[in-house]
Formats: C-alpha cells, sequence, structure tokens
C-alpha cells in the first residue's frame, strides 16, 4: 500500500515556512522544488531493510543506567574467553587475525555475545572494504581532512548522564555539493573510529548523538546520505548508538522526517528524540557537556581536535612497527634524527592508524637537522 502523503508541516521548530507572495517568491518557489525533489527520492526508495541481529529492545529513557552498564569488565579473562569462542565462530571466514581492536568493538557493541559480534565482524568488514576505508577514509586523506573541516560532525570527550559518549552533529554545515553521500560516510565512520579507539568504553557503553537543524536549509541536505547511513548503523558499524537527539528542527522537518525514518530500524526509531529547544536535553545531557553553540559550557578547540585524529589522541603512547613498547613523542624525535628509524618506519596512536614515517614528519627537514 503506497504511503500517505505527509500532512503539511506546522509549528516544528522556530524557523516559519516561507509566506506566499513575499518578495522572496523565486527564491521559494526554488525552494519549494528542492523539497519535492528531495520528497521524491525518498519516497520512491524502498524502505531499507533490517537484519535479525538488530535485537536490542525499545529505548526506555527509565532505564538509561543499565544501557549502558559494561556487563563483562574490559580486558578481564572473561572478555578474553568470550573473544576466543568470537574467533571460532569466524574460523574459515579469513578474519580470525584481524586486528584485536575490531574484533572487540564487535564483541562490546553486540553486548558480548560472540557469535552475533562474528556476523557483525563479517558485515564490517565487508563494508569497509567496498567503502574503500582504509584507502580513502582516514585523517590523513586530504579530502577527509577538507571534510572534517567543515565541522559537520565531532566528538568532544563529553558524556550523557547515563556514560554515552557524544557525537555533535551540525547539519548546517553539511556540503552535498562538494562531498558526495559515500564521502560522507567515510567521514562519519572516520569520526566513529577515532572516537572508539581514544575512548575503549565507548565500545561498550555507546555514544549519543545531537543533531543540531538550526539554520539548516534544503541545500544542506543530501537525501541519500540517510538511505546508506541508516541500515548501515543497525547491522553493520561496531558501533552501539544509545540515543538520537534532533535539536531546533526548521518547518520542513515534519515532511522530510517521515521518510528519513523509512530507513531507519524500530531500534533507532524508538531512540530518536526530537527537541524544540536546547534546553530540553537537560534532562539526558548536562550543560557543561554540550558545546557553547548549543546552549552549554564545554570547552571545545576545533584545531585541537582534528590534530588529535590526525596525530593521535595518546601523544606519550607512540608504538612503531617491528620495535617493543611505547615511546613519547620526544623519544620518537630522538630516534628519527638519529636516523635509527627510517621514513618507511609506520607510526600509530590512538586514533590513527599505522602510516609510514614520512607522512607525519617532513625527512628533508630531518637531514638538515644535527644529531646532538
Amino acid at each position: 500500500m503506497p504511503e500517505p502523503e505527509p500532512e503539511p508541516a506546522e509549528d516544528w521548530g522556530s524557523d516559519a515556512a516561507p509566506a506566499n507572495g513575499s518578495a522572496e517568491d523565486m527564491s521559494t518557489t526554488r525552494t519549494h522544488s528542492g523539497l519535492a525533489s528531495i520528497i521524491s527520492e525518498l519516497k520512491t526508495a524502498p524502505d531499507a531493510a533490517h537484519d535479525v541481529d538488530d535485537d536490542e529492545d525499545e529505548y526506555d529513557p527509565t532505564m538509561a543506567l543499565q544501557d549502558t552498564e559494561i556487563r563483562v569488565p574490559l580486558g578481564s579473562d572473561e572478555e578474553k574467553e568470550l573473544l576466543a569462542r568470537m574467533r571460532v565462530h569466524l574460523a574459515g571466514s579469513g578474519l580470525e587475525g584481524t586486528e584485536e581492536f575490531w574484533l572487540l568493538a564487535c564483541l562490546r557493541a553486540r553486548k558480548f555475545d560472540p557469535e552475533s559480534a562474528a556476523t557483525r565482524m563479517q558485515r564490517y568488514m565487508a563494508w569497509r572494504a567496498e567503502y574503500r576505508i582504509d584507502e580513502l577514509g582516514q585523517p590523513s586523506n586530504e579530502r577527509m581532512q577538507a571534510w572534517l573541516k567543515l565541522q559537520m560532525a565531532r566528538w568532544t570527550g563529553g558524556r550523557d548522564q547515563a556514560g554515552r559518549f557524544l557525537i555533535h552533529v551540525t547539519m548546517r554545515n553539511t556540503r552535498p555539493d562538494e562531498f558526495s553521500a559515500e564521502d560522507v560516510m567515510r567521514g562519519i565512520h572516520m569520526i566513529f573510529e577515532t572516537l572508539l579507539r581514544a575512548y575503549p568504553d565507548a565500545q561498550a557503553r555507546g555514544i549519543a548523538l545531537v543533531g543540531d537543524l538550526r539554520d539548516v536549509a534544503f541545500a544542506n541536505l543530501d537525501p541519500r546520505v540517510p538511505k546508506l547511513l541508516g541500515p548501515a548503523m543497525s547491522s553493520v558499524l561496531p558501533v552501539r548508538l544509545g540515543r538520537f537527539h534532533l535539536c531546533h528542527p526548521p518547518w520542513f522537518f515534519k515532511l522530510v522526517f517521515p521518510l528519513f525514518m523509512r530507513f531507519q530500524s524500530p531500534k533507532m526509531k524508538s531512540r530518536t528524540a526530537v527537541r524544540s529547544e536546547y534546553a530540553e536535553l537537560y534532562d539526558e545531557i548536562a550543560a557543561d557537556q554540550m558545546l557553547p553553540e548549543t546552549g552549554g559550557s564545554f570547552e571545545y578547540d576545533h584545531s585541537e581536535w582534528l590534530a588529535t585524529l590526525l596525530y593521535g589522541e595518546a601523544v606519550n603512547a607512540l608504538t612503531v612497527t617491528g620495535r617493543e613498547g611505547e615511546l613519547t613523542v620526544q623519544e620518537l624525535a630522538a630516534l628519527v634524527v638519529s636516523r635509527e628509524l627510517t621514513a618507511e618506519a609506520e607510526v600509530a596512536a590512538a586514533g590513527m592508524s599505522a602510516r609510514p614515517l614520512a607522512e607525519l614528519i617532513d625527512m628533508e627537514m630531518v637531514e638538515e637537522c644535527d644529531e646532538d
């Protein structure tokens, strides 16, 4: 049966619909045309299919603390035993020897169910290859760096009152004319990966998205993004999305929102809340954990955050392929200057995948340095 036409928007947020007969008639016509195009594309797409392992209960705000409780101590013998059982389920898949970080991320995201975690791992690694994450979705990629500078999505280390880590999404900063839906998917994945690497307990406690829709325009909307992101969040990515807050919706939100929700699982729908004012978030997120632009007081420096993603969260915990133990930045620099490390040596840190030293340091300048 075809979906009924959405009802006209009314009283959805502070941005009023353009009035007919105003001096902006021509602009309004183009705006309505853009909206019609977005609605048409969303309505003609099939409803997203959701996988059988998307089995978490619908969201109950009164159970938030229980929902984020870590059921198995991270790094414990019990977790290691569950990880071994997960590897058994992966036998023959070629993924048994995958970086342990991802095995644990899937295990923790699936509430320590080894079989479900193995299924998620296989789906995720196939998705990762399809989107060429290792090649195109890393902080060192120039296109990803340009996308990050938009400040469309970022994590700060802030948490909601249930302990979930916050990811702030500022929709007015999106640029569909410059970045494809696939670019956005890679960027969002990069945000998730760097957060999970920087804060391992986020793998088990989950995350909360704060979507800031203030001043968003039709030009900021790309209908392909929810069509790709919804199924990925539901049954592919090793991330637990515990809450999705949508704040300050524009006047046209009531028209588009029900169509966007077609691509979300029942669980995701139950965890999505629409907020007319930022203050409505304070029951779940303290003001000192919110960014100033959303009425909070959390101190945040975007330049510092970008450096964190590019060079690693733990600057005193660098590792070099082939060498045991961790190094400080100063120790690494000493090894470079003394020529004990070559340009091909690979360096890794929290929030940063292993990369050749030459990508991080100007080796020509090193040649000019005195060894003392």
